[in-house]
């Protein structure tokens, strides 16, 4: 189960299209080594994200919560569609209104995102993120693939993400 929780964080955050095993074809029913293999891999991820973000400056002072809403936010952006300031506040998912509107600002003041306006329109305000986060998010990207390095990388599709999630679930 903790290899599932494992898929289900790089990929519901990340939208990852690599996943650092040889055998996609099954979420469940792996050997004990390669399961072993697989967590050993994420918890090396773990440890060296966490070891980078202690040393940064601009994200060592944001919390778990205020780092989930830069991840929706970038997301957003990544996909064309920059989140307005509304949008963020109602992702109950991540926190409270109140929540999101100090992560919002915390996220700010670390220069992380910024606030955008579009147009003439100068009452709808669009979060996107800052060059320092696009540089958070590519060392993020650099500890993923060098932890890839050591397994046997296989590239999905979107759709073989999606179907794996949905099969996982179901079972779960």
């Amino acid at each position: 189960m903790l290899i599932f929780l494992a898929f289900e964080v790089v990929l519901t955050i990340n939208r990852v299209k690599t996943i650092c095993t040889g055998q996609v074809d099954c979420i469940y029913g792996f050997d004990y080594n390669y399961v072993k293999s697989m967590k050993s891999t994420y918890l090396r991820f773990l440890s060296q994200v966490d070891a980078f973000e202690r040393t940064s400056a601009h994200v060592s002072n944001v919390d778990q919560t205020a780092k989930q809403l830069l991840n929706a936010i970038a997301l957003c952006h990544a996909q064309g569609r920059p989140m307005t300031v509304k949008d963020a506040m109602s992702l109950s998912a991540i926190a409270s209104p109140s929540t999101i509107h100090s992560k919002l600002n915390d996220l700010r003041e670390s220069e992380l995102i910024e606030q955008v306006f579009e147009g003439r329109n100068r009452r709808t305000k669009y979060l996107v993120p800052t060059s320092i986060a696009d540089k958070y998010f590519s060392t993020l990207d650099e500890l993923m693939q060098t932890m890839c390095k050591d397994k046997n990388v296989k590239h999905v599709s979107e759709d073989a993400l999606n179907k794996h999630s949905d099969n996982a679930r179901r079972q779960a």
